[in-house]
């Protein structure tokens, strides 16, 4: 701690000052006085010590990282009391404070010392200070950390599909007796399809026997054929000479419809928006995606956390016809202006702290 720089100053502060008891014998004019006061030689009173300091003093400059064991090099863990100056209108990123420290460690800040802020889709904020030991932070400028959120995916969506076959749908069997009617008109027999769908039969009757369509012209001599007949419609069977055979089938096929249902999916939700951090500005989330046929858009991504706030969560995404939009994943954890991994934390604060201590 450096000696005072206004009020009143006694041998006693100078002698803690210089690693010695309270009560131990100092002078003025002994070199380790003279050392602090940086006066080699030469007429030497208290009012030259006013602010100095036997602390190693390192002052830091804009920089995205600084670890202090990397700053004070092998002072680090020498037993001597140390000092990380940050002046105003310098800007820090992410500060780290590892173990091996020799002696006390304060950090006097008046610029600002940032932690990282949280990557997009809910990444959490970083930690301005990181700390394994014990030390003194006397603030008077701003310490801060942030986090980011997700969107949530739209709901799923579904699509009908008709198709539409031959089926089988009997064996063989006398015609009238499974949903065909047989007209006679004499000499000729006409087959009217009574069973409510598109169908064709395979006939057989015996004889000379020949089949068209209704309206068309008979195919002479035929004994056997396919004929096609929508519900109601009449098909023409003739026979030369003689009277009219019983028509009988060998198989009757239907034309027939069938529903069937596939599922699209919901849209993305939209990246979430990252935190404000070191050289890094907030930012608001995106917009979903948009989902199938029938799907529901994906929500949009929470909008990042400001200095020391968590991400804000995503929306929910739409609903599809099917099954309804997801929530909206979290947003990011705030980040902590000091984070104590070990040790504790003396803090002495005028300024801004945005996080927890």
């Amino acid at each position: 701690m450096a000696l005072p720089s206004t009020g009143s100053i006694s041998l006693s502060q100078v002698a803690v000052e210089i690693s010695r008891a309270g009560t131990a014998q100092t002078a003025l004019g002994e070199a380790a006085v003279r050392n602090l006061a940086g006066l080699p030689s030469g007429a030497i009173g208290l009012i030259n010590l006013r602010g100095k300091s036997a602390a190693i003093i390192y002052t830091a400059s804009n920089l995205a990282r600084l670890n202090l064991a990397t700053a004070f090099g092998a002072d680090y863990g020498a037993a001597v009391d140390k000092r990380l100056v940050v002046p105003a209108g310098i800007t820090l990123g992410p500060v780290t404070i590892p173990t091996g420290l020799g002696g006390t460690l304060t950090v006097e800040n008046a610029g600002e010392i940032q932690g990282l802020g949280g990557a997009g889709n809910g990444g959490a904020g970083g930690d301005a200070i990181t700390a394994l030991v014990s030390f003194a932070l006397l603030n008077t400028g701003a310490v801060r950390g942030g986090g980011g959120g997700l969107g949530g995916t739209g709901g799923q969506g579904s699509v009908a599909s008709t198709t539409s076959n031959w089926v089988r749908r009997t064996g063989s069997g006398a015609l009238s007796s499974n949903g065909w009617t047989l007209v006679f008109v004499s000499p000729n027999i006409f087959a009217r399809n009574d069973r409510g769908v598109y169908s064709r039969i395979f006939i057989t009757g015996g004889g000379f026997m020949f089949f068209t369509p209704q309206g068309g012209f008979p195919s002479p001599w035929a004994v056997n054929a396919l004929l096609e007949a929508a519900p109601g419609q009449q098909v023409f069977i003739a026979t030369l000479p003689g009277p009219p055979l019983s028509a009988n089938y060998d198989y009757i096929d239907d034309f027939v419809s069938s529903t069937s249902t596939t599922y699209t999916f919901g849209g993305a939700g939209g990246a979430g928006g990252r935190g404000r951090g070191y050289g890094q500005t907030l930012a608001a989330g995106g917009s979903g995606a948009s989902g199938g046929t029938n799907a529901g858009t994906g929500g949009a991504g929470g909008v990042g956390g400001d200095w020391g706030q968590a991400g804000a969560s995503g929306s929910a995404g739409a609903n599809g016809n099917h099954s309804s939009g997801a929530a909206g994943a979290s947003g990011g954890a705030a980040g902590r202006a000091v984070r104590m991994l070990a040790g504790s934390l003396t803090l002495t604060n005028t300024g801004t702290i945005n996080g927890a201590t």
